[in-house]
C-alpha cells in the first residue's frame, strides 16, 4: 500500500511541479499506445513496422519479424498512419475514425475552452471545481486526469501556472470560496486525482477500479483500463 501510494504521490508532484515555475508549456511529443495482445489474423505487409487498423483509428498493429501485436492509443488520441504514432485528432488528415469516442467533444471543449497560445502546443486550463488543480489541453482535447499544484500553491489563470499563496499573502480559503471552488489538501490529492479529476460525465472513469482497490487495501493487478 505504501509503495503504491508513493508512486502516485510522485506522479502528482512531478505533474504539478512542471507548471509551478510559470514556464511556457511544452509541445506534445509523439505518443505510443498500450499493448493489446498478439494479433494472429493480421498479415504484416512488412517484416517490421507499425500499421493502421482498417476502420478503427484508435488502434494500430506493430509488426516485429512479421509477428503482429495490437496496440491501443491513449484516450482521445488516434493513430497517425503517416507518422506512425498516436497523435491528436486535429493532426491526422482524413482519419478513418469509426472507433473514436465522440460524446466527449462538447465536455472537453468546456474544460479546455481557454486556449492562450499556439493550438498545436499544450496549454493548461483551470479545474472548474478545484482551485489548486488544472488540466493539460491541446486545442479542444484534454489529457485526463487533472494535475495538482504543489503543496502551498494554487492555480492562477492570470499567471497561467501555480502560485505560492503563502509568500504572496493570499488567504487561500477566501480565494477559493470567492471562486466557488474547493481547495484540496496535499494529503488528499492522490485519491482526488482518481476521483474528482475525471472531467467527463458521459464516459466511465477508468481510474475508479484502481481507486476502489486502494480504498479496500487490495493491491491492483493492473493500472487503469481504457473504456469504450
Amino acid at each position: 500500500m505504501e509503495s503504491l501510494f508513493g508512486q502516485f504521490i510522485v506522479c502528482v508532484v512531478l505533474a504539478s511541479g512542471a507548471f509551478s515555475q510559470n514556464v511556457p508549456p511544452p509541445s506534445f511529443s509523439p505518443v505510443r499506445g498500450g499493448g493489446g495482445g498478439i494479433a494472429p489474423n493480421f498479415n504484416c505487409p512488412e517484416e517490421n513496422g507499425e500499421f493502421e487498423v482498417p476502420g478503427d483509428c484508435t488502434r494500430y498493429y506493430r509488426c516485429d519479424r512479421r509477428v503482429a501485436t495490437l496496440f491501443v492509443c491513449r484516450d482521445q488520441l488516434i493513430y497517425n498512419s503517416q507518422l506512425r504514432y498516436c497523435d491528436w485528432p486535429h493532426n491526422v488528415p482524413n482519419a478513418n475514425c469509426q472507433g473514436l469516442v465522440s460524446p466527449l467533444n462538447a465536455e472537453t471543449s468546456q474544460v479546455c475552452r481557454n486556449n492562450p497560445g499556439n493550438p498545436n502546443e499544450a496549454f493548461i486550463s483551470a479545474h472548474p471545481q478545484l482551485c489548486n488543480a488544472f488540466y493539460t489541453c491541446s486545442t479542444s482535447y484534454n489529457y485526463a486526469p487533472c494535475s495538482f499544484c504543489g503543496e502551498g500553491m494554487y492555480f492562477s489563470p492570470e499567471a497561467r501556472g501555480c502560485v505560492d499563496y503563502r509568500s504572496s499573502g493570499v488567504d487561500i480559503e477566501v480565494l477559493c470560496r470567492n471562486q466557488n471552488k474547493q481547495f484540496v489538501q496535499h494529503a488528499d490529492k492522490v485519491l482526488r486525482q482518481m476521483d474528482s479529476c475525471w472531467p467527463y460525465a458521459s464516459a466511465p472513469n477508468p481510474y475508479l477500479s484502481l481507486l476502489e482497490s486502494i480504498r479496500s487495501g487490495v493491491r491492483p493487478t493492473q493500472g487503469p483500463s481504457r473504456q469504450g
